[in-house]
C-alpha cells in the first residue's frame, strides 16, 4: 500500500487539505519561530494535484509539550527519514522561507544521499545561499554575536525590522520573554549548528531551484543558489520587504509559480 497522510501519524506534517491522489507533495519548511499551520492553509488554493504540507517543530503547535530540538544534524536525520517515508510513492517539492532554507537544503542533501530521494524542485525564499561568502565573512567577524546570544531587546528590534511580526505582540515584554523569543532563541540556535558549506566545485542538488524575495529586503545575491545544483536556476521577485508572502496578492502569485513549476 503506498504510503498517505490519511494513515501517517508522524507529528512533523501538518496538512489540512489531505489529497491521496495528487500527483506531487508540497512540503514547506517554517521561518525562525514560525509554525506549519500558515502554509497547512495553503492546501486549499492549489490544484487536485498539488498536497501542501507544512513542517511542524518539536515545541510549538501540536507539539507543544514537546522539548525544543537544537541539534541541526539530529534534526536533519530523523526529518529526513519521516519525508523518505511518505513520500516513496510520489514526487515532492520544498519551499522555504528565511532561515528555514538552511534545514531545507541539508534535508534535501541528506535524502539524496541516504535515500536516493531528491526533491522535484525547491524554492527558497528571503534567504542567504548555505554557502554564501557573505555569511561566512560575517562569522568571522571578531565583533560577530550569533543571533541567539543577543539580549531580548536587541533580539526583539531584529525581529522588528525584519517585519512579520504583529505589533501588538513585539509590544508586550511579557509574550516576547516568555513566549516567542524562547521559541525564536531556540530556532536560532538550532539553525546556528549547521556548518558552513564548502563546494568546492561541487553541485550537490541536480534538481531546479527558484529563489523569491522581495525587492524591499536586503541583497541576499540569489545568484548564489545557481552553484547548489546541475539544474535548472530561475529567480523570482515580488513587491515587498522580507516578508512579502504575508501580502494577499504576492502569495497567490507565488502559489501559481509553485503550481506551475511542480505539476
Amino acid at each position: 500500500m503506498s504510503p498517505s497522510l490519511q494513515d501517517n501519524t508522524s507529528p512533523w506534517f501538518n496538512c489540512l487539505h489531505q489529497r491521496p491522489e495528487a500527483k506531487c507533495r508540497l512540503i514547506c519548511f517554517p521561518w525562525c519561530g514560525g509554525g506549519s499551520q500558515f502554509y497547512a492553509r495553503w492546501g486549499k488554493d492549489f490544484s487536485k494535484d498539488v498536497e501542501v504540507i507544512g513542517l511542524c517543530l518539536p515545541g510549538r503547535e501540536s507539539r507543544q509539550s514537546e522539548l525544543l530540538l537544537m541539534e541541526f544534524d539530529r534534526c536533519v536525520k530523523i526529518l529526513s527519514e519521516e519525508i523518505a517515508r511518505l513520500c516513496s510513492d510520489k514526487p515532492f517539492a520544498f519551499f522555504a522561507h528565511s532561515i528555514g532554507a538552511a534545514l531545507c537544503f541539508k534535508t534535501a542533501e541528506h535524502l539524496q544521499e541516504h535515500f536516493d530521494q531528491e526533491p522535484k524542485h525547491i524554492f527558497f525564499s528571503s534567504s542567504f545561499a548555505p554557502h554564501s561568502q557573505q555569511i561566512k565573512d560575517q562569522v568571522k567577524d571578531p565583533e560577530y554575536t550569533p543571533p541567539h546570544e543577543l539580549s531580548n531587546e536587541d533580539l526583539t528590534k531584529c525581529i522588528a525590522k525584519m517585519g512579520g511580526t504583529p505589533k501588538l505582540f513585539l509590544e508586550d515584554e511579557d509574550f516576547m520573554s516568555r513566549m516567542f523569543l524562547p521559541l525564536y532563541r531556540a530556532d536560532l540556535k538550532l539553525m546556528n549548528g549547521t556548518k558552513l558549506l564548502e563546494l568546492n566545485g561541487k553541485k550537490p542538488l541536480s534538481c531546479p531551484i527558484t529563489v523569491v524575495e522581495g525587492n524591499k529586503d536586503e541583497d541576499h545575491r540569489p545568484k548564489e543558489f545557481s552553484d547548489l545544483t546541475s539544474g535548472k536556476f530561475s529567480h523570482m521577485t515580488l513587491n515587498g520587504g522580507h516578508f512579502y508572502l504575508l501580502k494577499d496578492d504576492n502569495c497567490k502569485r507565488l502559489k501559481e509559480r509553485i503550481q506551475k513549476c511542480i505539476v
